[in-house]
């Protein structure tokens, strides 16, 4: 079994990245720096980004 990551799944660990650090918020970063959980407002926000991007996660 190969556990290697595909040049394809780096580019998408890449750009994944890359969209965090470009969007997700100072406020919400540094709370979950902190080990706090972002506010409702927050998580609503950054969810609503997430979707913008066609990103959407079900919970």
């Amino acid at each position: 079994m190969d556990l290697r990551y595909t040049p394809q799944e780096r580019a998408f660990r890449a750009e994944v990245r890359g969209f965090i650090d470009a969007n997700l918020p100072a406020d919400t970063r540094q709370r979950m720096v902190e080990g706090r959980v972002p506010t409702k407002a927050q998580t609503v926000a950054w969810q609503r980004m997430l979707n913008a991007r066609g990103w959407a996660v079900p919970d």
